[in-house]
C-alpha cells in the first residue's frame, strides 16, 4: 500500500467520517492561480491575520520574504490556519519574484496610488498571478514597484488613505478569489494529484501518531 490514495483510505478510518468529509470539501475548493506574497510584514497580528484570510478565501501558497524582518506569525491569532497553507518564506524579494515568474506567475502589487486596477476589475483571465503586500510603514518596496507588471489598489471615499495590510489582504483576496471561481473560463483548482497529496497530507495533521499509524502499512 505504497501510492497516496490507498494511504487515504487507510487513514481515514482513524478519524469520524464528518471530519474526512470535511476535508475532502475543502480541498477542492483550493487554488494556486492566485498566490499571496508578503514582503517584510514587521507586526506577528498582521501576518497572522493575513494567513487566516487567505485560507479563510481557498488560498494555498503564501509567499514571505524577511529580508529585513523575520516573518513571525502569532500562534495565538493565527489559531492553526497555517497547517493547512502551504508556507514558504524567502530571503529576498528578487530571488521569489524569479521564481514565480518562472512558474509562470504576474507580479501584481498592491498600491494606495490610484491609476492601476481594481480587486473589482483587474484581468484575472490573463493567467495566474502572485498578489504582493508591503511593510507597514512603507509598503512595497521600490523595486518591486518597478517590476511589476500590475497595479492594484483599494478604492476608498473616506479621508483615510490607506488601510491596514490585514484589511487590504482580506479585502482583495475575497473579491479576487470570488471572480476567480465564478469564471468558468479558469482552471483554478488544484490538478487531482495534487489535491491528493494536499488531503493526504491534512490527514497527517490531524490524526494523532500518524507516523506511528503509517509504519503498520
Amino acid at each position: 500500500m505504497e501510492n497516496t490514495a490507498n494511504k487515504i483510505e487507510y487513514l481515514r478510518e482513524f478519524m469520524l467520517p464528518e471530519r474526512f468529509e470535511r476535508l475532502a470539501s475543502r480541498v477542492v475548493n483550493r487554488t494556486r492561480y492566485m498566490a499571496l506574497c508578503l514582503e517584510d510584514i514587521f507586526y506577528p497580528h498582521n501576518a497572522s491575520a493575513v494567513i487566516r484570510s487567505a485560507e479563510a478565501f481557498g488560498i494555498q501558497q503564501i509567499h514571505a520574504v524577511q529580508s529585513l524582518c523575520k516573518f513571525q506569525p502569532s500562534q495565538n491569532i493565527v489559531r492553526g490556519t497555517d497547517q493547512w497553507i502551504d508556507l514558504q518564506r524567502w530571503d529576498d524579494t528578487q530571488t521569489l519574484v524569479n521564481h514565480l515568474r518562472a512558474d509562470g506567475y504576474r507580479i501584481v502589487v498592491t498600491s494606495p496610488r490610484e491609476g492601476g486596477a481594481t480587486p473589482s476589475d483587474f484581468d484575472i483571465e490573463a493567467g495566474k498571478f502572485a498578489l504582493f503586500l508591503g511593510t507597514e510603514k512603507t509598503g512595497i518596496s521600490d523595486w518591486l514597484m518597478n517590476e511589476a507588471d500590475s497595479h492594484i489598489h483599494i478604492p476608498m471615499v473616506g479621508f483615510a488613505e490607506s488601510l491596514n495590510i490585514s484589511v487590504s489582504a482580506a479585502i482583495a483576496t475575497n473579491i479576487l478569489t470570488e471572480r476567480i471561481r465564478a469564471n468558468s473560463s479558469i482552471d483554478w483548482r488544484l490538478t487531482s494529484r495534487e489535491q491528493e497529496k494536499l488531503l493526504f497530507d491534512w490527514l497527517c495533521c490531524s490524526i494523532r501518531d500518524v507516523e506511528k499509524i503509517l509504519r503498520r502499512i
